[in-house]
């Protein structure tokens, strides 16, 4: 049974109807969790995109809602060791979903193998799995989606291709426009970021905090924190982003399980009272 999830309270939602795809595995979406205020009905789509009132001054996200963490795979795993350490991660359920980034220049038969490694650990977690940019990929693997970062690929396309169960992200970067006219697509999140970046990477601009204050209180498709978060930005961007990515040296602790633990609980800071 496909899963949701609901971004408002952060926990499953409802079991929806096995796809129809004759694929391994059936997706574990969460473009419920990751387009606001989708309807249970997976036959609509989100409207409408920004908030009617444009006068509102708090935030469109209900006061239960609870931020989560999404999990990006290092480069330089060795998928049959990390695969071990993943499910210690999923096991502490502050997971909503899992990113398999494989370098560029690996080969397809190597894309597959980690793919075949990692979906098992999610999928016994009903944790979806989505990949960095491989959207051919999807279907055959048994993925539950694709993200995309500097791929050309139209998301009008690619949910035509994919079917309105499975999940497709985009990287906003740190631009307003951007970002919406991404979520304006049809994209079930967007991600903003760097919020810290190596000065090698990119153009060295970074997202600053009031882009998720306007994000959250003007756009209803999900916004995640990615870039070098730290757990000091976690419980600052906390109120305002839904799912955060954690830097990437998480996975480099002693205690994977604990390091999430504490992530969790900083992305759970509430929003600060008004003076």
């Amino acid at each position: 049974m496909a899963r949701r999830f609901d971004r408002s309270v952060g926990t499953e939602l409802a079991a929806l109807p096995p796809q129809g795809s004759a694929v391994p595995a059936a997706p574990r979406g969460i473009a419920a969790g990751m387009t606001g205020q989708l309807s249970l009905d997976a036959t609509q789509r989100p409207v409408p995109l920004l908030a009617s009132d444009s006068s509102q001054t708090q935030p469109i996200m209900p006061d239960t809602r609870i931020p989560r963490l999404y999990l990006v795979t290092p480069h330089d795993m060795a998928p049959a060791a990390f695969a071990d350490r993943l499910c210690a991660a999923l096991a502490t359920d502050t997971v909503a979903c899992v990113r398999l980034s494989i370098p560029a220049i690996a080969a397809e038969d190597d894309r597959c193998r980690a793919a075949d490694l990692v979906r098992p650990v999610c999928h016994e977690a009903d944790v979806p799995l989505v990949i960095e940019e491989h959207h051919r990929l999807v279907v055959p693997l048994g993925l539950d989606g694709v993200h995309l970062r500097s791929s050309r690929a139209s998301i009008g396309a690619l949910r035509r291709e994919l079917g309105k169960d499975r999940i497709i992200g985009a990287d906003g970067g740190t631009e307003r426009h951007k970002a919406m006219t991404l979520a304006e697509a049809g994209a079930d999140y967007v991600t903003l970021g760097p919020i810290r970046a190596p000065a090698a990477l990119g153009n060295g601009v970074c997202a600053e905090d009031g882009l998720f204050h306007w994000w959250s209180e003007m756009i209803e498709v999900p916004a995640v924190a990615e870039g070098g978060v730290t757990l000091g930005d976690a419980a600052r961007l906390g109120p305002y982003a839904d799912f955060a990515v954690p830097d990437e040296t998480l996975w480099q602790a002693e205690d994977i399980a604990a390091a999430l633990r504490a992530f969790a609980a900083a992305l759970a800071t509430p929003v600060p009272a008004a003076p």
